[in-house]
C-alpha cells in the first residue's frame, strides 16, 4: 500500500508504504492453523478504568508502530515481491515477522505481546 501524506496546502510533506500480504490467498492448514486471538471484552476494561479512578491511579496508553511486524510467525511462509517493486524481478521473499493482511498475524502479534507481558511478571486475568 502505497499513501501519500500532505498539509493543508496539499504539499507532500511524506510518502508512506506498508507491505500488505494477500492473506485473502491463504489456505487452513497450509498456511496457518489458527487465527483466534483473545479480545478485551468491556466488562473487564470498564473495571479496569473504574478501579483507575478509584485509586487514582494514571492511565497510560500504548500505541505500537507496525505492531504485527514483531510477531514471529508460526509457519514457512513465501510472499511474492510487492507490487511496483523493481530492485529484483521474479524472487519470492521468505517471512521472518508477521504482516499486515496474514490470516493469523493478530494471533502472532496477541501471543508475541503476552510472552512479553509474562516476562514482566503480568499474568492475565480470566473472568467467566
Amino acid at each position: 500500500m502505497y499513501k501519500i501524506k500532505t498539509d493543508q496546502n496539499n504539499q507532500i510533506i511524506k510518502y508512506k508504504a506498508r507491505w500488505v500480504v494477500k492473506g485473502f490467498s491463504q489456505q487452513y492448514g497450509i498456511d496457518y492453523e489458527e487465527t483466534f486471538a483473545n479480545t478485551c471484552r468491556p466488562e473487564v476494561y470498564k473495571m479496569l478504568l473504574y478501579l483507575a479512578a478509584y485509586h487514582n491511579w494514571e492511565i497510560i496508553q500504548w500505541d505500537f508502530k507496525n505492531a504485527f511486524t514483531h510477531a514471529d510467525i508460526d509457519k514457512e511462509l513465501y510472499v511474492e515481491q510487492p507490487e511496483g517493486a523493481t530492485i529484483i524481478l521474479n524472487k519470492v521473499y521468505k517471512l521472518n515477522k508477521a504482516l499486515y493482511g496474514l490470516k493469523q498475524s493478530l494471533r502472532q502479534w496477541y501471543n508475541h505481546l503476552a510472552n512479553n507481558l509474562k516476562k514482566e511478571g503480568f499474568y492475565p486475568i480470566f473472568i467467566d
